[in-house]
């Protein structure tokens, strides 16, 4: 199993702020934009955890997950039921 690694992206002139997802060999991601309004830092890069799991096909047979913080943004790891479970219907 590979690792989640999430990472803030800048705004630019044409997109506001994004979380963008990728798997720990670096061959698939996902970028999410970000939500001021309803969710925090943590939870917006589980947003976009959640979202590659769910391009990936992971979220049925590994459906939670812990999460860590980086200097570079956040890395996260399958886990047991105590770890954020995916979110099927709100990730995209």
């Amino acid at each position: 199993m590979q690792a989640i690694i999430t990472k803030r992206l800048s705004a630019t002139n044409t997109k506001g702020v994004r979380i963008k997802a990728t798997t720990g060999s670096g061959h698939d991601s996902v970028t999410v934009s970000y939500d001021y309004e309803t969710m925090s830092e943590e939870d917006m890069h589980w947003k976009a955890v959640s979202a590659l799991l769910l391009k990936m096909e992971w979220a049925r047979t590994i459906p939670y997950w812990h999460g860590g913080w980086t200097k570079s943004g956040m890395v996260w790891v399958a886990g047991n039921e105590r770890a954020y479970r995916v979110i099927e219907g709100g990730a995209a």
